[in-house]
């Protein structure tokens, strides 16, 4: 297969021009078969290989990237790893309880996988609990996080109301009138954790090719 055209990113994200140099492996040249190939390495590519690689230690993996790990879209995000859902089609965010409920069990755990990943492997992306804030400058915005606060509690989820006066002393501006506080949310530099994770992977196992740079 002939790729021609790659993702138009923009050439300078900061994160990955700040961060460490590092040395892209060749482009694959030829054909290759295998049993397992995941095409892209942000996020989700890198999080699949390495269970693969976990559950399959004497098959081969072949992760492809068309740029570098970190370059796209997953390494130049707020690095955040939300908890609840969003379903924005729905009054109160939330939606059916049923559905919010699993994806609110999916999230977690995928939360339960980056932390656990961050301490076992010693990574530095300076993770914090930090929670997030949805805040409102008027009272359409304050009805919907009143709807959205509802909402959560269906699904359990703790959240707390913060007046304009005391916003400051949150997130250090009086700009908006209200805001929504829910813990849950983590906070992380994206894309040291997604080189660091790109190095385990590679260690798994000798016969796991990644990435191949597609030309």
């Amino acid at each position: 297969m002939q790729i021609t055209s790659l993702p138009a990113d923009d050439s300078m994200p900061g994160w990955f021009h700040t961060s460490a140099a590092r040395t892209p492996r060749p482009a694959h040249i030829g054909q290759k078969k295998v049993r397992f190939a995941i095409v892209g390495a942000g996020l989700t590519g890198l999080a699949a290989a390495r269970q693969l690689a976990l559950n399959f230690p004497n098959d081969e993996v072949v992760l492809i990237e068309a740029q570098e790990v970190g370059y796209g879209s997953a390494g130049r995000n707020a690095g955040f790893a939300i908890d609840v859902p969003h379903d924005i089609g729905a009054r109160d965010y939330i939606g059916d309880v049923t559905i919010a409920n699993k994806v609110l069990k999916l999230n977690t755990l995928g939360q339960n996988y980056l932390r656990q990943i961050v301490q076992e492997h010693g990574i530095e992306c300076q993770m914090t609990e930090s929670g997030k804030y949805q805040a409102s400058v008027g009272e359409q915005g304050t009805a919907i996080l009143e709807a959205y606060r509802s909402g959560l509690a269906k699904i359990g989820r703790e959240s707390e109301m913060i007046s304009g006066k005391d916003l400051p002393d949150h997130i250090g501006t009086s700009y908006y009138k209200q805001a929504l506080f829910i813990p849950g949310t983590i906070l992380f530099c994206s894309l040291p954790a997604l080189v660091k994770v790109w190095r385990i992977i590679c260690l798994l196992m000798s016969t796991l090719l990644c990435p191949y740079n597609v030309r």
